[in-house]
């Protein structure tokens, strides 16, 4: 099954934030980043650290506090 984000994340219209390992081969940086540009705002971007299996809080830990701070920066706009 094929599934277009690319094609489909342009209408999405609430906030979004992108985190993609750099460190991740099955899906390359390029496709995360790809995505984050065609996104339409609000939307923010948040490179990781890891396999593609491994990649979040353990690996990157500076994630959580990016992650709490997206939510309150959207929470703060409503």
């Amino acid at each position: 099954n094929r599934y277009d984000t690319l094609a489909l994340v342009p209408s999405l219209r609430l906030p979004k934030l992108f985190a993609h390992s750099v460190d991740d081969r099955k899906v390359p940086l390029d496709m995360g980043e790809q995505l984050f540009a065609a996104a339409a705002e609000p939307k923010a971007f948040f490179p990781l650290r890891g396999t593609h299996s491994e990649a979040g809080w353990r690996t990157t830990p500076e994630y959580r506090e990016a992650f709490t701070q997206f939510v309150r920066d959207c929470l703060a706009k409503r």
